[in-house]
This record gives C-alpha cells, structure tokens and sequence, in this order.
C-alpha cells in the first residue's frame, strides 16, 4: 500500500504533468551511451503507436497504401482524439510507422511538439526479401547469397525525401532503420543492406545541411543471435570512413566500415506475466551488453501478452538502477488495439471514439509511479564511452544460430549529387 507521501508526490507529478508540460522543443542527443535533453539524462518513456489498417470498405484503389500514415496532416483530427490519452500516460516518447513522403507530416509534429511528446520514425520498412516460390513466406540465404539487391535507389530516394522534411522538426528523436525482418540466421546476410541504410541515412542529412538526427537500427527478438545483431550494428567506431571512399573488403579495418548505428533498439517479450529482474533473464541481458557494446540501447517493443491483463509491473524495473546503466527504457506495445490480438490499449469504435481497456489504466499507473522517482531511484551508473569506443565485428557462423553478415557492404547505387538534387526538387516550395 502506497503511503500518503507517495500518492501526494503522483498527485503533484499528474498536475504538473498537465499544467505544465514541457514542449518538446530541445532536440534529445546521444552521448556515451545514454540520451540527453539540456544536458540532463533522458529516459524514453514511450509507446508504438500503430493505427490500424483500413478495413475492406476504407482500402483505396490497388498500389496504395494499407496500412494509415498516423501523422499525416490529412489524420490530423484522429491524433488530436488521442493526444489526451498519451498525456495520460505520462510518456514523452512515441515510435511511429509507414510514414509516406507524399504527405505533410508538419501539423502533427508540432502537436505533438507542444505536448512534450518526441518521435521515433522508422525508416526502411520496404526493404524485404521476397517470398520463397517453393515455401510460402520463407527466404533461405547462405554464406554466397548476396542482399545487395535489395538495395535500391527508388526505396532510398524514398526515405531520404522523408527524411529531408522531418529532420527539420527538433521532437524528431531519431531514424530507426527496420530491421525485423531478420528473423532467422538465414536472413542474417540482409544486416549489410541495413547498415548501409544508416551509412547512407547519415550521408544524406550531412550533404542537405540537416540536423545530425541520430539513426539507429530496431531488430526483433531472436535468443539465438540478438547478441550478434547488437554486436554487428555497434561495431566499427564513430568515425568510419564515408560512403564515397572506396574500399575493398579485403582492405577493411573495423574502423572503417561506416554505418555504425548511433544506437541500438530491439523487441523484447522475456517478461511474462508475474516475473523480475533476474526470472525474465533481464539481468542476464545486462550483464551481457555491458560487456559485449557501448552503445546506446532501448527496447524497441515489450508487454507480453502471455498473461491476461498485463500489470505492467517491467515497466518500474526498466526504469530503475537495475536496467539504466545500459538501457534508456523503451517502448511499450502497443496504443491500438487491432484484431482482437488484445495488444492494444485503446478501442477505436464503429464511430471513431476512443476507448481504453484496463490495461491502459495499469500501464499510467505504473507510469506515474515511475514519473515521482527521485533521481537516484532512477539511474546511478555513469556513462560509458562511445563515440572513442572501437566495436569488434562478429564472426562470421554458418548454421541454424549463425551469422552470416560480413564487412561488405552495397556501395551507394546511384550519383550522390543526383540524390540530393532529386530530393531538393520534390520538396515543395
């Protein structure tokens, strides 16, 4: 039972959370291996927020998108019905999908801006292999297999002209190049092509004059070779030759193989139902990252669902000593409910009203509880060096829990000049 000094400090906190919210107007940076904003340490405290696909009636004509732009200015009436419930929450971070370059995202970033809440846009999300002809939904690489196809100047284009435009917003947190698709050692290879997504991501907002948004990588859970991945994307060192110098892979020393993420996020579902720090192998997880990197880390998603209802007890160990000398929190997953995989926190009914499950009220009570922590209840380790820090690449393995990604990345596949001129074009005037 919480004393009278504790309900008074979460009374405090929720009035000055809603009297007074701080805009998200300071960018948030990386240093070492945490987050800052004003030189004071940032905790990430967000959620995915997924709107659900358009149903058999909404769907537009064939070659357009499925799934909604949740930030578009044209949706902009649907975020303001929700803004409410983020704040509600008490998180100041969202991680958003499928934006499209088409659209004007400039309403909502400043919403959300004025409501202290950041953003995580994930970027890349088109580059998938194509499925197996013989095994439906299955792509088999090995150690000659070669991803670099999938690299294309149309999907990069794409994101770059996305990238042009929300760069210039000071709440967009970073890029997240999607990675999930790895899910099997088989598909390891494909981690070149998304390093040299961020190598290029990077190149691109150098050359246009952007703010130097940090771009990281988020890849799904994989016991197997989570390890691997972090190891892989957090190799090299910060100052890794650019994309235009030419290099062979028989040349390259770690430190110049670019395209090293400025951190790392990834799906963690090990916390089920009543459990703790050591239980969920969450200590094991610490313990093995505060050897293996020095990168910044995040949980990219978390909230299993094995338990019904979630009482979000991970998220006060996730935002304690425990988890903070290597962590920086996460996202919780997720906002919508969509399908009836009970996910979700919020019900978009037949009228397009918002209503919240009773997982939502666990989660903004967890919330609260970790929003009045003093600062030492918080996090105590001191910050690592990163950006000096020289990550040894994996080894390449062959087998069912391998790794099969290499040094070799796909060279840029086009004129840099003409990219960045192709870009300026279409941005509107």
């Amino acid at each position: 039972m919480e004393s009278k000094e504790e309900e008074w400090g979460e009374t405090m906190s929720e009035l000055l959370h809603y009297l007074s919210p701080q805009p998200a107007s300071t960018p948030v940076y990386t240093k070492g291996n945490f987050f800052y904003r004003d030189g004071e340490r940032f905790l990430i405290k967000g959620i995915s927020y997924i709107p659900p696909p358009l149903n058999a009636e909404q769907r537009p004509p064939p070659a357009q998108p499925l799934y909604i732009d949740p930030l578009a200015d044209d949706n902009l009436g649907e975020l303001k019905k929700d803004i409410p419930l983020l704040r509600d929450l008490g998180l100041n971070t969202i991680s958003v999908y499928n934006l499209s370059p088409s659209n004007s995202h400039t309403a909502a970033l400043q919403l959300l801006e004025q409501n202290g809440i950041y953003v995580l846009v994930n970027i890349f999300s088109s580059i998938k292999p194509p499925p197996d002809p013989i095994v439906r939904g299955r792509v088999r690489f090995d150690a000659t297999s070669d991803p670099k196809p999938y690299y294309t100047l149309p999907s990069i284009l794409e994101t770059f002209r996305l990238l042009d435009e929300l760069a210039e917003h000071p709440n967009v947190l970073g890029f997240a190049v999607d990675a999930e698709v790895i899910v099997s050692s088989s598909l390891t290879p494909l981690a070149t092509v998304f390093r040299a997504c961020i190598r290029d991501s990077k190149e691109f907002l150098a050359r246009r004059g952007k703010r130097a948004v940090p771009v990281d990588v988020a890849t799904s859970q994989n016991q197997s070779f989570q390890h691997l991945a972090v190891q892989y994307f957090s190799a090299g060192g910060s100052g890794s030759s650019s994309s235009s110098e030419a290099t062979t892979p028989q040349t390259l020393e770690t430190s110049d193989v670019p395209g090293r993420a400025d951190f790392i996020a990834y799906d963690n579902w090990a916390w089920a139902g009543k459990s703790d720090f050591q239980i969920s192998g969450w200590k094991n997880e610490v313990e093995m990252y505060e050897r293996l990197t020095r990168s910044p880390m995040l949980f990219n998603a978390y909230g299993t669902n094995v338990s019904q209802p979630r009482v979000w007890d991970e998220v006060l160990c996730l935002y304690s000593p425990d988890m903070t000398g290597v962590f920086s929190g996460g996202f919780a997953y997720t906002f919508f409910e969509c399908g009836g995989r009970k996910y979700g926190l919020v019900k978009i009914d037949a009228d397009g009203r918002r209503k919240t499950r009773n997982e939502f009220n666990s989660l903004r009570n967890k919330f609260r509880k970790v929003n009045v922590r003093f600062e030492d209840e918080v996090a105590v380790a001191e910050r690592k060096d990163f950006e000096d820090w020289m990550g040894d690449f994996p080894e390449l393995i062959q087998g069912a829990t391998g790794w099969l990604a290499g040094k070799d990345l796909p060279e840029f596949p086009g004129s840099w000049d003409d990219a960045v001129q192709a870009v300026r074009d279409q941005r509107p005037e």
